[in-house]
């Protein structure tokens, strides 16, 4: 739906989707499309506190609260052996968010932290006030427990411990896109790729093994930070929804279609077509 916001051929297909939301602020001349997700969002919170208002009350406390969108980055859902990490944080080092809600359980946790902590330095889980105590029970020591009140405020029980030393130049490898693998590789090694495209994935990991290990991590950390770099542009100006920004590190919008987007989020709904 968001990345819809930025077709070039218009919103004939997206318009009737978005009319939920956009009654929202019906009959407020001065309303935005911007107003109206940030209604709609405001109504998740209140009532169906789902991933979704974990995700961007997070990126907004971390990446703009304790950092900033041009020295940290926000990877959604990144594939991790048999899991997906709901949120990466990239600035000097790696740290993840695993988000429990209200409505989720803990059947899955054990085997999503193992595969967390061998691919980034930092591992947390965060969950609602009302399990918070039974949260706990369920963390090894070295992961972090973070509670996140309905207001979105977020308060840090227990500080995450480093895995520095728990990490696995595979699954650091695993991170990358042949493209990222192919310059860090080049940057540290000065490897130049000297087969058939095809067969160079399996040459660049026997390569990437090769590294020491903290230098292998600060390496990924760094490509991984650059893929945030649109998504920062967007989400860095002032009129853009603060209830979005989860979507904008998750949609991968050009310099183009961010601009067609941010014309739609800041008109009248009613002037959309």
């Amino acid at each position: 739906m968001f990345r819809g916001l930025a077709s070039r051929d218009g919103l004939t297909d997206v318009l009737p989707r978005l009319q939920p939301i956009i009654d929202l602020v019906h009959g407020n001349p001065d309303a935005t499309l911007g107003d109206a997700y940030a209604a709609g969002e405001h109504i998740l919170r209140q009532h169906y506190r789902n991933e979704y208002v974990y995700k961007n009350d997070l990126i907004s406390r971390i990446i703009f609260g304790r950092h900033s969108p041009r020295t940290a980055s926000a990877l959604l859902e990144v594939p991790m052996g048999r899991s997906c990490a709901d949120l990466m944080v990239v600035n000097g080092t790696s740290t993840i968010y695993e988000i429990k809600t209200d409505l989720d359980d803990f059947h899955r946790l054990a085997s999503q932290l193992t595969s967390y902590a061998t691919r980034a330095e930092f591992v947390n889980v965060v969950v609602g006030e009302k399990k918070a105590t039974r949260a706990a029970g369920h963390l090894p020591e070295n992961v972090g427990l973070i509670v996140a009140s309905q207001g979105g405020s977020m308060s840090t029980i227990r500080p995450a411990r480093s895995n520095l030393d728990l990490l696995d130049l595979d699954h650091l490898y695993q991170l990358l896109r042949v493209d990222e693998a192919a310059a860090l590789l080049e940057r540290t090694t000065g490897y130049v790729a000297d087969i058939p495209r095809g067969h160079s994935w399996k040459r660049m990991r026997e390569l990437f093994s090769e590294l020491d290990r903290h230098q292998a991590h600060h390496q990924v950390v760094t490509t991984l930070k650059t893929r945030g770099t649109l998504a920062a542009d967007l989400v860095s100006r002032p009129n853009y929804p603060a209830s979005l920004r989860a979507l904008a590190y998750g949609a991968s919008l050009n310099p183009t279609s961010a601009e067609r987007t941010m014309r739609r989020l800041t008109a009248h709904p009613a002037t959309l077509e």
